[in-house]
């Protein structure tokens, strides 16, 4: 039975050690948006003239005219957004609490540095003397 829990730990570092370096070694994330709108706009005008001449003869004759005068007019319109998101590597911390055991107040300090994917690792210190290193883990 014992044997089985190592296994599962082992499989759930693994799984965490690969999930850290996936998300290290894959690249920004990149967006990039291209939006192209053409609008085209048509005018058409029609002019017909129709002309009736009375000969003195008694015909008439009857021409028409048809003037087509059409207008098309296109605007193309391009515009291009890009989106680069990347994480921040560094954090700082700072914070203020009270000591129980000693009934004053401590003030706390941490800096911490993003090394692989979602890993970090940091330092702290307390005012009451107090400090270390940290290792944690973004999700």
């Amino acid at each position: 039975m014992k044997t089985y829990g190592y296994i599962i730990v082992a499989i759930v570092v693994i799984f965490a050690i690969g999930y850290g370096v996936g998300r290290y070694a894959t690249p920004p994330r990149v967006q990039e948006k291209i939006v192209e709108k053409e609008v085209e706009h048509k005018v058409e005008v029609v002019h017909t003239v129709t002309v009736v001449q009375d000969h003195a003869d008694g015909t008439k004759t009857t021409t028409t005219t048809t003037d087509d005068n059409t207008n098309v007019q296109s605007t193309t319109d391009t515009s291009t957004s890009v989106t680069v998101t990347n994480n921040k590597d560094w954090k700082v911390d700072i914070g203020e609490g009270y000591d129980l055991t000693r009934s004053n107040r401590v003030y706390m300090f941490s800096v911490d540095r993003r090394v692989l994917g979602a890993v970090s690792v940091g330092v702290w210190g307390v005012s009451n003397g107090t400090g270390g290193v940290s290792l944690g883990y973004s999700f």
